[in-house]
């Protein structure tokens, strides 16, 4: 017998149990010292016990015996490292999949006309689209000062409607007679939408706004103003 073979696979499989040598000496009738001359080499456990120890350390009498295990008993060293590493592994990924479905994409807008000036941005974020214009001048100045009393726009991508609002042949929407340039400085829109919106269809497309003019004087004026989406 190998007593230094002997004691490094008791060594081994006791600390693969979470035994210390005091609980395994236990198991058996033996002092942890005992375990310890085991381990160390000193001196090999007594043929008494060692039926008893084989259980324990869940080996035959004969692989202990020899020191080492059979190759279709052998068990594949476990990684306690691995057991620590593998939850924080998972809290990253986890993160990682909330982020990337959280993230907001942000697109900001401008006209394809010289003609106009516009402010805004488009946000993707999650399901839900919201377009955003917080300035429009209409820099061919030929409108500014008519009164109106009545007006309409829409915001549409590929003759499909975002957004329409006011209604211009509908008297009961009249509002207090107002310039042109006033309406337009006053003019914000802030939208929401969880209907699905494609991002590649905006952004390869570009929205149009238009605006319609109902003046004080019933004639009626409209601006179109073609919008491309820009990172």
């Amino acid at each position: 017998m190998d007593q230094e073979k002997i004691g490094k696979l008791i060594a081994t499989l006791r600390k693969e149990l979470n035994l210390t040598q005091s609980e395994l000496g236990a198991k058996v009738g033996v002092g942890d010292r005992a375990v310890s001359k085991w381990e160390r080499g000193i001196t090999c456990p007594d043929i008494s016990i060692i039926n008893d120890l084989s259980k324990v350390l869940g080996i035959t009498s004969d692989e202990l015996l020899r020191g080492e295990l059979n190759k279709e008993h052998r068990k594949p060293k476990f990684n306690k490292k691995l057991l620590l590493i593998l939850p924080i592994l998972l809290i990253i990924v986890i993160i990682a999949i909330i982020i990337h479905n959280n993230r907001s994409c942000i697109y900001t807008l401008k006209s394809t006309d010289n003609d106009y000036h516009i402010v805004g941005k488009v946000i993707f974020e999650n399901n839900e689209t919201t377009i955003i214009v917080s300035e429009l001048k209409l820099k061919n100045a030929k409108y500014d000062n008519i009164p109106i009393k009545n007006y309409e726009y829409n915001v549409k991508c590929n003759n499909e409607f975002i957004i329409r609002k006011g209604y211009i042949d509908n008297p009961d929407f009249d509002i207090a007679p107002i310039l042109v340039k006033d309406f337009i400085k006053a003019l914000t829109i802030n939208f929401s939408t969880d209907t699905k919106i494609e991002r590649e269809v905006l952004v390869n497309n570009g929205l149009i706004m238009d605006i319609q003019f109902l003046g004080t004087d019933n004639n009626r004026y409209q601006e179109t103003i073609n919008i491309k989406l820009e990172k």
